[in-house]
């Protein structure tokens, strides 16, 4: 696994990005290098081999837009499965990890595996909504420290409920400020790296962090061999 960096430094004329709207591709002129290179990383992660990016830009330079699509095209170019998470004001880890499966069950929903996701987490899944329309991912919270302690554990099971209908994951995680306060989420992310590279097996996963370069700078500084 290699920490690769993708540097945006050249503003877009007008933001391509509106919620829940699609973005048009010839807002990405100019973007080509990026995306070429988040997706080859992706690619070279379907191999088995975890790869790990730091897409960074300043504010309003279209990273979350350029995640975006990168996600759509990895999704349909590549057939691996992918979510962006936006983490907000979120501080710990337990709650990125609780995040991160809530994406992908509701991301799940519509698909052919989500029975099996939903017998792996059953106990830990909530229906909410008049309808059952949307998923709470809720474990207790000695199960929740279990599940990010054992992070690649789990999204192997993820994977392997999948039936092999994708040919892995890919995680964007999006504005990670508030999970720089203090050295615990770099600590954990060099665990993660590090229960990967010992483990022998085959990681198909792909995870993008997403952020300011001076945000890039905290976690170096948290915990430099990340780097």
């Amino acid at each position: 696994m290699t920490m690769v960096v993708s540097n945006i430094t050249t503003p877009p004329r007008q933001s391509p990005f509106t919620p829940g709207s699609p973005v048009p591709i010839e807002m990405f002129v100019g973007r080509q290098k990026q995306i070429e290179e988040i997706q080859k990383f992706a690619l070279q992660a379907t191999t088995g081999r975890l790869e790990a990016l730091f897409l960074l830009g300043e504010r309003g330079i279209g990273k979350s837009s350029i995640a975006s699509f990168a996600r759509y095209l990895i999704s349909t170019k590549i057939n691996m499965f992918g979510t962006q998470v936006f983490l907000g004001r979120v501080t710990t880890v337990d709650d990125t990890v609780r995040i991160v499966f809530e994406q992908l069950l509701k991301e799940s929903k519509a698909e052919k595996w989500y029975s099996n996701i939903a017998t792996l987490f059953g106990k830990y899944i909530e229906q909410v909504g008049l309808f059952d329309i949307s998923i709470k991912f809720n474990p207790p919270k000695d199960d929740l420290e279990q599940i990010a302690n054992d992070f690649p554990k789990a999204l192997t099971s993820f994977l392997e409920k999948l039936d092999g209908e994708k040919t892995g994951l890919f995680i964007a995680l999006d504005d990670i400020d508030g999970l720089l306060v203090n050295s615990d989420f770099a600590n954990w992310f060099k665990s993660f790296v590090d229960k990967v590279a010992t483990s022998g097996g085959k990681f198909p996963v792909c995870i993008m962090l997403i952020g300011l370069p001076e945000q890039r700078d905290v976690l170096a500084e948290l915990q430099p061999s990340l780097m």
